[in-house]
């Protein structure tokens, strides 16, 4: 549907009355794009009733110290789950399905006595620290590895250099080699 009007594009998915399209993200350049410069989308599907999208809002942020960044998030959340720096800087977060996550590992130290308290800094403010700190994809993969994550995370990353990155972390409950994250 490139360079067509919305009405004009064929909407192609069936719906079941019973799901949604999951959550997705993307990065393209070069002879993917008609300027060669990067791009980045996403399509951030919440388990909500469809309600999600309704609340809708997007954040201006000019951060002491920091560099200006917009995030795109909801009414009464203090980050979003995609994110613009001024510097040209982008992410893009999905939840990834792990079981390498606190809960799973309080769960199985304490099975019947486990109080399920999550651990880690949540990823909508390692966005925002990335976002307000970090100008390139090699800097912002670098903070994501660096800190401690709530749960399983894919996040995207664009920046004004056309570089590109995909990073995949969870809590590493396993303590892996890897430190659970994996950059490609």
């Amino acid at each position: 549907g490139y360079g067509r009007k919305t009405y004009e594009v064929e909407n192609r998915g069936a719906a079941d009355g019973r799901t949604q399209p999951p959550s997705l993200s993307f990065a393209v350049r070069g002879s993917a794009t008609p300027s060669g410069a990067p791009l980045l989308a996403h399509h951030f599907g919440l388990l909500d009733s469809n309600t999600s999208h309704k609340h809708t809002a997007v954040f201006i942020i000019k951060p002491t110290g920091g560099t200006p960044h917009a995030v795109i998030g909801w009414t009464g959340v203090i980050w979003g789950f995609s994110g613009m720096n001024v510097d040209g800087l982008a992410y893009t977060v999905n939840s990834s399905d792990s079981l390498d996550s606190p809960m799973v590992k309080q769960f199985a130290d304490n099975f019947m006595k486990a109080k399920l308290i999550s651990a880690g800094i949540p990823i909508g403010i390692i966005g925002r620290e990335l976002l307000s700190k970090r100008r390139t994809v090699d800097e912002a993969a670098a903070y994501i590895a660096s800190v401690p994550r709530t749960f399983g995370w894919n996040v995207t990353l664009a920046d004004a250099a056309a570089r590109i990155a995909a990073v995949e972390t969870d809590s590493d409950i396993l303590n892996t080699p890897e430190k659970g994250v994996f950059v490609l």
